[in-house]
């Protein structure tokens, strides 16, 4: 006994010194935060998010803040491309209603995943910030995070309300990540629920923090998804998905994020505040199985012929060969498979038939299986549901700047996979400073103002007919007119044509 004594008291010595050192370490660098959220994204589920309360300190809130220390040595890429300007390590602290008190101007609150938070782009550089220049007489805050469903979003507002931090008006930007906990395979190696557990101590969870970035510089796999192309996902298709199950799966996550996103509605309202509803733009050239793979037949008893018709297409566009690839043959068996209507889109862009290819190339996002698949079927909801309350059509936005610059396919405002570009973020700011009574501060803005009604939708007819005919083909499983979409090529250009928030179509 007198040997264990002897061994155990240092022992817990040195495990209260380990922890009290791992606390005064979390607290300069936030470890332990940033290995939550992980964990959160990692977390795996066939069912979607109704209310996910955050699990901050009671009456706090955590809030995007500027920028601190050098940007990364290594410039940031993501599937092979390198993101210009991009400094993907947003600093976020905690807030409560006493650190506000002191500024009396009314509150607009940003709440959304990532593209609302701003990522992968500087402070400045976020919607938040952008409207702020815009809206000097109010007060934005940016509580935004990054991976979260509309359901986490749902818990940040019912906390903003709850923990009396008097919100004026709520700018809802969800809908990006509505199946990023979705898979189709097995659970991940790791429990993310117990590592959560264990990072309860400072001292584990730094271990687990630095396990994690252990595994995050292990060589990429062999054949990782490019940003753009069809080529891993013509290599890689997924032939164990159940498509009845997907379709119900889809229509179930749909369901829940109407959901979540009308209790928001009814939130505000409740509190006196106006709620603005975003569509959430999209990246239309990102390659069908970047986030997960895709399947090349969905429909039993034509898979074969399917699969062997969407062979022929894929050397046919490889080589060159375009007015051979049988598309329509399969489509016209199956219209299911995403990657069908890439081929399709690839043939139609490179014939410069740029209005037919965001058509196909939104057929195909709204198609993928995953996450941030279901893009026309995501912003049909959000349009609807903000038609009972205000909306931004930013995805109407984006295809009319678009338009009007000649740089189809969001060259200009979206270079990753979902992320708007800070010149996206200007847009998508004008639009809502108009409707909050503000300034624009692009050259060529449009003087008018906020125009009165709610939900109301300038420009709606400029959605153009790619999305509705993309779209129209699946509204049984939930999807229903669309937008034209666009996007990508080079980095941002800040010698481009401006006067873009003219006819925002963003229904200032």
């Amino acid at each position: 006994m007198k040997h264990a004594r002897r061994w155990l008291v240092p022992l817990v010595v040195w495990l209260v010194l380990l922890e009290g050192a791992a606390w005064i370490v979390d607290a300069a660098t936030d470890y332990r935060y940033v290995l939550l959220d992980r964990l959160e994204t990692a977390e795996r589920s066939s069912t979607p998010h109704g209310l996910r309360r955050p699990d901050w300190p009671a009456g706090t809130l955590r809030v995007r803040v500027p920028d601190r220390g050098e940007p990364r040595a290594e410039p940031y890429a993501l599937g092979g491309r390198v993101i210009e300007g991009a400094w993907p390590d947003a600093k976020q602290e905690l807030v409560t209603p006493a650190d506000l008190a002191g500024d009396a101007r009314p509150r607009v609150f940003v709440l959304g995943g990532s593209a609302a938070l701003g990522y992968p782009y500087r402070f400045e550089d976020s919607l938040a910030e952008r409207l702020q220049a815009r809206l000097p007489a109010m007060r934005v805050v940016n509580a935004a995070q990054v991976g979260w469903t509309s359901g986490q979003a749902r818990g940040v507002a019912e906390r903003i309300v709850e923990a009396g931090f008097e919100p004026a008006v709520f700018v809802v930007y969800s809908g990006n990540n509505e199946w990023i906990h979705w898979s189709s395979g097995p659970p991940p190696a790791f429990d993310p629920a117990l590592q959560r557990t264990l990072a309860t101590s400072r001292a584990l969870a730094g271990a687990l923090y630095l396990g994690h970035d252990l595994a995050e510089a292990r060589p990429p796999e062999d054949d990782p998804p490019s940003l753009f192309g069809f080529a891993h996902a013509a290599a890689h298709p997924d032939r164990t998905l159940d498509p009845a199950h997907w379709r119900r799966q889809r229509r179930a996550f749909l369901a829940q994020l109407r959901a979540n996103l009308e209790a928001m509605r009814e939130l505000g309202e409740a509190a006196g505040a106006r709620v603005i509803f975003v569509t959430v733009p999209f990246q239309p050239r990102l390659q069908p199985s970047f986030h997960h793979p895709q399947p090349d037949a969905l429909e039993p008893e034509t898979a074969e012929r399917v699969r062997a018709l969407l062979a022929e297409a894929i050397e046919a566009v490889r080589e060159e060969r375009c007015a051979e690839a049988p598309i329509d043959d399969a489509l016209a068996l199956d219209p299911g498979p995403p990657l069908l209507h890439y081929l399709k889109a690839e043939c139609l862009r490179r014939a410069g038939a740029h209005e037919e290819a965001m058509a196909a190339y939104a057929a195909c996002r709204d198609r993928m299986v995953g996450n941030l698949g279901g893009r026309l079927a995501v912003n049909e909801v959000v349009r609807e549901v903000g038609a009972t309350a205000e909306l931004v059509d930013a995805a109407a936005l984006f295809a009319q700047y678009d338009a009007r610059h000649a740089r189809p396919y969001h060259q200009d405002l979206v270079h990753d996979d979902c992320h708007p570009t800070p010149r996206g973020h200007r847009l998508i700011a004008d639009a809502l400073a108009r409707r909050l009574g503000g300034a624009p501060l692009e050259r060529g803005g449009d003087p008018r103002g906020a125009e009165a009604g709610r939900g109301s939708a300038a420009g709606e007819g400029e959605r153009d007919g790619a999305g509705v005919a993309a779209s129209a083909s699946m509204r049984d499983e939930g999807s229903a007119a669309g937008e034209g979409e666009n996007g990508e090529r080079g980095a941002p250009r800040e010698d481009a044509p401006r006067g873009a928030a003219r006819d925002e179509g963003a229904h200032p």
